[in-house]
């Protein structure tokens, strides 16, 4: 096992801990910011678990370039919108 993969393991199960207990929170005093508080922690949670999962999986610096390249030219020269033909088309 990889460092990076330990640390972001041990990441997502403190971020697992810290939700659990704002969910707690928020459970026991329903309010807007303790809601916001465990939406946010929960968010942070699930971004680790998958970057934990990704180191687990080989997706390593390497990987990570290609991909960001990837879309970046994948983005720049495909259309944001389509186009009037391509909607007729339809």
């Amino acid at each position: 096992m990889s460092v990076s993969f330990l640390a972001a393991a041990g990441a997502a199960a403190v971020a697992a801990v810290i939700t659990a207990i704002l969910v707690g929170r928020f459970a026991r005093l329903p309010r807007p910011d303790q809601a916001a508080w465990a939406c946010a922690a929960a968010g942070l949670t699930v971004a680790l678990a998958a970057q934990a999962l990704g180191y687990h999986q080989g997706f390593n610096a390497a990987a990570f370039l290609f991909t960001w390249i990837w879309a970046l030219v994948k983005f720049r020269f495909s259309p944001l919108y389509p186009s009037r033909g391509d909607r007729e088309q339809r």
